[in-house]
């Protein structure tokens, strides 16, 4: 696996950092949907589709080399929202928009939104999927007075609650919704149209206001589909569903491009921090070979949860770091950079499992945790029927080693793996005897484990 060779690339780099302005700075979090380490090319990976406007954000912040989410989309979006792990929240697999028994994250958590200093414009454009049918005025009964994310403290909503391969959606033609308004049939490019929303609000004349905005683009989820031909070299193929994919990450990265254009010709260039991240790895139908297909998304296998992870803005020196790090941490370094103090209300300290990325913008801090874990269960809810899940997947790691359970019914799986030497994941360690260094990570991350989850996971022995 080639991805490691990046730190050779910007590790060395010397850049004086930008001066940290005085006013509170604007905030973009880019989510891209569907995406691991083997989508962008700066991670060094030659098979991956060429994004260099993606690539040119990496060369000028932190790119975070472990950086990690949950296996699926919906459990990352929540602990994303709330700085709280998926176990807390009770959604651990997509959220079954209008199913019979869906469960989304409640509305009474704390947000980023929710929490953020008072001053802040607050936007969420692109894909929630965080609510069940329920919360989002549907057929349910009773569906909520007003769209989840603004009462969960946005200001502006424009997108979708779900993905768009449901309710035959695509991304040419989708139901948008708009703040508390009733969904409208809206046609024309998913991608782009976000980006152009996105755009109106970096441009919009809003006095001393500073901006927080989530980018959640829904590419390069399925359902597959080949972008307008302006937004991808015409001699890409588009013969297969990984070639169509890779022309999405391509479009993708093109109008990311178009963002940060807007962003440098604004006012507020220097003083705007720009986070991108993938909210799980590569779906297994279009994932590339170095990774096997049930090591991909939905797994807990590096495939399925090692994320491109980076961080612009004033103060950030250019660098790779070895930190863990998950997209959990995006609250508490919102709330860091807008120099909001978070304490009782809206969150006891207890209850957060997010860390500031601050500590690593200067490239001289250690890890800022010893151990990282994220995990995908079901069913959903916070009281699962008997007490215990049914089905899950997760992981803790340390610097160099990582320990995996799963559950599938009444099958269970335990598993250790030294990422610094597998990190395909071939070698299952507890096939052999430990050594005593592995014997030790093995026995913190086995307590690791057993010590969160509210006892709803099966007790390592």
């Amino acid at each position: 696996m080639l991805k490691r060779t990046i730190q050779s690339a910007f590790a060395l780099a010397v850049l004086s950092a930008a001066s940290q302005a005085t006013d509170k700075p604007n905030i973009i979090v880019i989510l891209a949907d569907d995406i691991g380490v083997d989508c962008v090319s700066y991670e060094g990976d030659p098979t991956s589709p060429l994004t260099p406007r993606i690539d040119s954000l990496a060369s000028q912040g932190v790119v975070f080399s472990n950086g990690y989410a949950n296996p699926n989309c919906s459990p990352t979006r929540a602990s994303l929202l709330t700085g709280q792990s998926a176990w807390r929240l009770g959604v651990g697999n997509p959220i079954g928009f209008g199913e019979t028994d869906p469960v989304g994250l409640a509305l009474t958590e704390p947000t980023i939104a929710s929490s953020i200093d008072s001053s802040y414009r607050k936007v969420l454009l692109g894909k929630w999927h965080v609510s069940d049918v329920n919360q989002t005025g549907g057929t349910g009964s009773p569906p909520v007075a007003g769209a989840p994310p603004l009462v969960m403290g946005f200001d502006r909503f424009v997108g979708t609650w779900a993905n768009l391969n449901v309710n035959n959606q695509s991304y040419y033609d989708w139901d948008q919704n708009t703040d508390n308004n009733p969904p409208v049939q809206k046609t024309g490019y998913i991608t782009s149209k976000t980006i152009d929303d996105a755009i109106l609000e970096v441009l919009l004349p809003a006095g001393d206001d500073p901006l927080l905005m989530v980018v959640a683009l829904h590419a390069p989820h399925n359902p597959w589909e080949i972008p307008p031909a302006n937004l991808f070299p015409s001699s890409m193929p588009t013969a297969t569903n990984r070639d169509i994919f890779e022309t999405m990450i391509v479009a993708m990265d093109t109008e990311i491009g178009r963002l940060v254009d807007a962003v440098a010709a604004s006012d507020e260039s220097d003083n705007t921090y720009i986070i991108f991240l993938g909210d799980n790895g590569t779906a297994s139908a279009v994932i590339e070979p170095q990774f096997e297909s049930f090591k991909a998304k939905g797994s807990a296998y590096e495939g399925g949860v090692n994320v491109p992870f980076l961080v612009t803005g004033p103060g950030v020196v250019p660098h790779v770091d070895q930190g863990l790090v998950s997209a959990t941490d995006i609250f508490a370094t919102v709330m860091d950079l807008s120099g909001t103090t978070v304490g009782t209300p809206p969150l006891p300290p207890s209850t957060l499992d997010s860390i500031s990325l601050g500590a690593y913008f200067a490239g001289t801090a250690p890890s800022q945790r010893s151990v990282l874990s994220v995990e995908t269960y079901g069913p959903n809810g916070l009281n699962p029927p008997g007490g215990e899940r049914t089905t899950y997947k997760r992981m803790a790691r340390d610097y160099r080693y990582k320990l995996m359970q799963t559950r599938q019914g009444g099958n269970f799986g335990l598993m250790m793996f030294d990422l610094r030497a597998n990190y395909e994941e071939s070698v299952n360690l507890l096939n052999g005897t430990l050594t005593v260094q592995q014997d030790d990570s093995y026995r913190a991350l086995r307590a690791h484990l057993n010590s969160i989850g509210n006892g709803e996971y099966e007790f390592i022995p």
